[in-house]
C-alpha cells in the first residue's frame, strides 16, 4: 500500500477517489511487472475499507465503491480460471513412453520424471529429494522440502512434511539413478 497506492491516493479525499485513480494505482503495477497475487494485496485492502466506509458512513451511501469492478485495469487474464475440465495430464499409456524417453537423457531424468508419474510428487519436490529421504525398506519417500520458482530450498507445499509410497518401478529407477551417481563419484 505504502510504495503503490499512497502516492497516487494518499493525499485524496475518500469520498473523492475514482475507479480510474485505482485503476491508474493497478495500471502502475503491471507496467512494473508485479504479479496478479501483489496487485491483489493492494486492490483487496482498498476494496475492503470502501466497501466498510459507504455502509457505515451516511454520506457515502450510494457511492460506488471505486476498487470492485476493475475488470478493465485488471485485463481479462486475471478474470479467467482454469476449468479443470479443460486441464491436460498424462494418460497411463503415455507414461511409459514419457519414462522411456526420459531414461534416454540419464538415469537423473528418468528418476525425476518416475517420482512426478509414479509417486504424484511436484517439480520441485522431486528436484529437492535427498536419499536420506528415501525409506527403501519401508517403500517410502518423506517430502520434506522444494524448490521454489527463484531456486531456492523451501518447505514443501502447506508446509507439512508428507510421505508417499514409492512403487516397485520407483524404486528401480530410484536405485539404478543412485548407482550411477556411485560409479560416477568413484
Amino acid at each position: 500500500m505504502a510504495k503503490w497506492a499512497y502516492p497516487t491516493l494518499g493525499e485524496v479525499s475518500v469520498d473523492k477517489v475514482t475507479r480510474v485513480m485505482v485503476g491508474a494505482v493497478i495500471e502502475r503495477m503491471r507496467a512494473a511487472k508485479k504479479s496478479r497475487a501483489l496487485i491483489a494485496h493492494v486492490r483487496m485492502p482498498l476494496k475492503g475499507l470502501y466497501t466498510w466506509l459507504i455502509d457505515g458512513e451516511e454520506s457515502l451511501k450510494g457511492m460506488v465503491n471505486p476498487a470492485a469492478d476493475l475488470k478493465l485495469y485488471l485485463g481479462r487474464r486475471a478474470q479467467r480460471r482454469k476449468d479443470p475440465a479443460k486441464l491436460e495430464f498424462f494418460t497411463q499409456e503415455e507414461g511409459p513412453t514419457l519414462l522411456d524417453a526420459a531414461r534416454g537423457y540419464g538415469t537423473r531424468w528418468a528418476a525425476w520424471v518416475a517420482t512426478g508419474l509414479l509417486a504424484g510428487m511436484r517439480w520441485g519436490e522431486s528436484a529437492a529429494l535427498e536419499w536420506t529421504d528415501i525409506d527403501w525398506r519401508r517403500e517410502e519417500i518423506t517430502v520434506r522440502r522444494t524448490v521454489s520458482g527463484d531456486g531456492t530450498i523451501q518447505p514443501p507445499k502447506g508446509g507439512k512434511t508428507r510421505t508417499v509410497k514409492a512403487s516397485p518401478a520407483l524404486l528401480k529407477a530410484l536405485r539404478s539413478h543412485k548407482e550411477a551417481g556411485s560409479l560416477k563419484a568413484s
